[in-house]
């Protein structure tokens, strides 16, 4: 057999081995990984609704990760956190991919705090599909949950086995460590009580104001009342609760309407006796003289020990019927879930109760009277100079 001529081939360089034996370890690591075996390093997958997103679902875009808004959100806010690449899972992704889709957390939180307030988080990733994942693609939920969203959050994650979601008694035992001893509370929350519930809305009827409000008032450090009328029987349902408040070295302020046909003047009279408690310090009480304006404003607002609060906006005056069984709506706005709400109930309290044709409640007051309804004479001015 004959041999054919030529040189002899050269042995490989040592730069050719380490690029081949750079090559093989980059096989071999994309081979552990169905996905980027077959797509190359960096893959995408046409069908894969995380891997071309439209621009208005991203909120966030990282060198390894985006964050879309989830098109099927289980709450306002529920953010998904996604590679870039088309990896399947978890366990799946690179070290600087589970690095950066927890870095970016953060970035969700702020993104979904512009929008909303929520009162707690749920972060999770599903991994196969017998822990519910639908979409192969890797992407980790911030879930936003607010109070009442459900009727018990208790378990949290949990829930993803409804029947273990629950622990009464273990749970029992293990926060009997961790309860703060009554000596160490802060003294200003010692008094708060759970209000019935934490849904936005009060609906009246079986689900009463007063408890809610009663809730508050008791850790209050000042409240701020704007309502259209006051009766004596619903002054009377809360008295008490301001009465602490004012000895406590609270404020209080209470603004309604000069038309006395339907106020009571002795309801005045007793929120001048919590003035005069208080040494006329605390107390700050103010008539909004109408003339043929309208005034229907119906706002609660407590404020609370470290910047906290809450507000109940609606239909409730003073009175023990809007207070207690009538069927009245008022939207419960809390700074955890929307703080600039919040604010605005505020300011817009504080606007009105110095608008210019506002004049102090005093023992001497004295105004004009609207007639009463049915066309008689409003009651005489100056009804209370005989304190």
């Amino acid at each position: 057999m004959s041999r054919l001529s030529g040189p002899a081939p050269r042995p490989p360089t040592r730069a050719a081995l380490a690029l081949r034996r750079v090559h093989r370890r980059r096989l071999a690591g994309t081979a552990r990984d169905p996905a980027v075996a077959v797509t190359g390093s960096t893959p995408t997958d046409p069908a894969c609704p995380f891997c071309d997103p439209p621009a208005g679902q991203l909120f966030y875009q990282g060198d390894l990760v985006i964050g879309l808004w989830d098109r099927l959100p289980v709450s306002p806010g529920h953010a998904l956190l996604i590679p870039r690449r088309h990896v399947s899972s978890w366990f799946s992704a690179s070290d600087a991919e589970r690095g950066e889709l927890l870095s970016a957390v953060d970035h969700a939180r702020i993104a979904i705090e512009r929008a909303g307030q929520p009162d707690g988080y749920n972060i999770g990733v599903n991994v196969g599909e017998a822990a519910g994942q639908t979409v192969f693609h890797l992407h980790l939920h911030v879930i936003p949950r607010y109070r009442g969203d459900v009727a018990n959050p208790r378990g949290g994650i949990r829930h993803v086995v409804p029947s273990k979601a629950s622990y009464p008694g273990e749970a029992h035992e293990a926060l009997r460590q961790y309860r703060v001893p009554e000596e160490s509370r802060d003294p200003r929350t010692a008094f708060f009580t759970e209000p019935p519930h934490w849904r936005a809305l009060v609906q009246g009827g079986d689900d009463p104001l007063l408890p809610h409000l009663r809730a508050y008032l008791s850790a209050a450090l000042d409240v701020d009342i704007a309502v259209a009328f006051v009766l004596e029987r619903g002054l009377a349902q809360i008295e008490e609760h301001l009465k602490d408040l004012v000895e406590r070295g609270g404020q209080l302020r209470v603004l309604s309407v000069d038309c006395l046909d339907v106020t009571e003047p002795g309801a005045l009279l007793r929120l001048i006796d919590l003035s005069t408690l208080a040494g006329g310090r605390s107390v700050g009480l103010r008539v909004f003289e109408s003339g043929d304006t309208s005034f229907h404003p119906k706002a609660y607002i407590v404020h609370l020990p470290d910047a906290d609060g809450v507000a109940f906006v609606g239909s409730s005056n003073l009175s023990a019927t809007a207070l207690g069984t009538g069927v009245e709506w008022n939207y419960r706005v809390v700074p955890a879930r929307d703080r600039t709400g919040f604010r605005t109930i505020r300011d817009t309290f504080e606007s009105l109760f110095h608008h210019p044709r506002t004049v102090p409640l005093t023992p001497g007051w004295s105004s004009s009277r609207k007639p009463g309804r049915d066309g008689r004479a409003a009651p005489p001015d100056r009804i209370l100079q005989s304190l």
